[in-house]
């Protein structure tokens, strides 16, 4: 895959995201939940305006949401399998059902110290700036990874 489709891919998953999710004026909540293959759709007008060619398919970017725990919903993706470190393996999106206390997370590919290939859980935060959580499993990765974000993001654990 050439640099230049590699770089749409970047910006897809840490910039446009998570900068259209804290946009008053967009709905990204409701676009991802309510139209089928809209990231893929996305991602593909991406590539159009830039002259890439888009080797995946709709089914390559799976989009779940479901409730977490009392006001709390979520949005799961998961991308394309990374290429290269930093692209992300998912993307977790918390809201309250008011849709406020937006939240954005990735699991971004990368090697932990021992040089072992692992997700790094990050936050994108409201005004731009990313955290590090640090690396983690793949082999933990739905359910613990997601749980370490939703408790970070909210003080609460996903589950009683």
């Amino acid at each position: 895959m050439t640099k230049s489709f590699l770089d749409i891919v970047y910006y897809l998953e840490h910039r446009f995201l998570p900068e259209v999710l804290f946009e008053e004026e967009h709905d990204l909540i409701g676009t991802l939940i309510s139209k089928e293959n809209v990231l893929y759709d996305m991602f593909d007008g991406m590539c159009d305006e830039k002259k890439e060619n888009n080797p995946f398919k709709p089914e390559d970017f799976k989009v779940k949401s479901f409730h977490v725990r009392d006001d709390w919903f979520a949005i799961d993706i998961t991308f394309p399998q990374p290429e290269r470190t930093p692209l992300c393996y998912a993307m977790y999106i918390f809201y309250k059902n008011d849709g406020s206390g937006k939240g954005c997370f990735t699991v971004e590919r990368g090697k932990n110290e021992q040089g072992i290939e692992c997700g790094f859980l990050c936050e994108w935060k409201q005004d731009g700036s990313h955290v590090n959580y640090g690396p983690k499993s793949l082999d933990e990765f739905s359910k613990d990874i997601f749980e370490d974000a939703f408790r970070i993001h909210t003080g609460i654990p996903a589950r009683d």
